[in-house]
């Protein structure tokens, strides 16, 4: 069977002492550099997120504003 990612028959070097991390339940398995990039990731989603929910919620109120003009356009008309 062919592997999607390659890395199964690729072998990493632990650090030593590792040994002891793992007996106590503590693996790590990101990269301090994985970590900090995934922060940064993080941080973005987040930003792009609460740009979204502001402009979500500045179209929903220019919609209601254009609801209430044509509903009082129409009202007036008949």
């Amino acid at each position: 069977m062919l592997s999607m990612t390659g890395c199964e028959n690729q072998q990493q070097e632990e650090p030593e002492g590792r040994e002891g991390d793992e007996q106590n339940g503590n693996v790590k398995v990101m990269t301090d550099e994985q970590l900090e990039t995934l922060r940064k990731q993080i941080a973005v989603y987040a930003a792009i997120c609460d740009q979204l929910v502001e402009m979500h919620n500045n179209l929903t109120a220019h919609q209601d504003i254009a609801d209430v003009m044509v509903k009082a356009f129409v009202d007036s008309y008949y």
